[in-house]
């Protein structure tokens, strides 16, 4: 039997992983069913309670959140 499993042969395909599992951590599950979108969207444009800016401007500071920490991380591989 064959016991290694090196499923992953590229540092592409590493950093890849590493950014599909970082994006799902920071930003959880963000799917959306066809059939659900425009009701989503438009309680996406509606200010959150207790909040003075709408869904979508939280969604929008988390994705700048994920792509500032990403890009640190990238970045940061990179110096050493």
């Amino acid at each position: 039997m064959n016991t290694n499993f090196n499923f992953l042969q590229t540092e592409d395909q590493y950093i890849f992983i590493h950014d599909a599992l970082l994006e799902a951590v920071i930003c959880g599950n963000t799917e959306v069913a066809a059939r659900n979108l425009h009701t989503h969207i438009q309680k996406l444009m509606q200010p959150e309670i207790g909040e003075n800016i709408t869904g979508m401007e939280l969604e929008f500071k988390v994705r700048i959140t994920y792509q500032m920490i990403s890009f640190c991380l990238n970045h940061y591989q990179h110096w050493n």
